[in-house]
């Protein structure tokens, strides 16, 4: 699924990508094609891809991730078992999740390099509004988003719950 593709990933990334296709789902047997296009057919598709999403090209707003070293225990708490158990899903590195290949998600050592940190901010809020029945579950309720969150860690602020663990990923 390409929709929300100019909003979702990095200009670089994609160029890259669409020049030599990486492996970003390792389960599944369909890969992209590799395709003999130049640099300006390379950048014709990502200004295309931007263009749709109505984003920057190529340009895109530089995000300072660092935390205080408190926030930074919050958010890895976010992300862990007790909490929201991501990498139950998601690839870490050379960590494989549990369970079936087709259950997995993607790698999140790909995620600086790839993802634009507002999507992730986006998409951590609510999986499904961005890809309708995605896998992805909704950790914070559309319907009651400022009381859904873990009320333990940040004092209960969804918005800031959700900055750390982006920043964290």
């Amino acid at each position: 699924n390409l929709i929300g593709e100019g909003k979702k990933v990095h200009s670089q990334w994609l160029f890259e990508f669409l020049h030599s296709p990486t492996t970003i789902r390792p389960w599944l047997s369909v890969r992209m094609p590799t395709y003999k296009f130049n640099a300006g057919h390379l950048n014709a598709f990502v200004k295309y891809f931007s263009a749709l999403d109505n984003e920057k090209f190529p340009f895109t707003d530089i995000v300072d991730t660092s935390m205080p070293p408190e926030e930074f225990e919050q958010a890895e708490k976010l992300f862990s078992n007790e909490y929201f158990g991501c990498a139950q899903c998601h690839i870490v590195g050379d960590k494989m999740p549990g369970g079936s290949p087709e259950n997995w998600a993607p790698d999140f050592a790909l995620a600086k390099s790839r993802l634009k940190p507002g999507w992730l901010k986006e998409w951590i809020k609510d999986p499904q509004a961005l890809q309708p029945g995605t896998k992805m579950p909704n950790f914070y309720d559309p319907q009651n988003f400022e009381a859904s969150g873990p009320e333990d860690l940040f004092n209960g602020n969804e918005n800031k719950q959700i900055e750390a663990l982006s920043n964290y990923i």
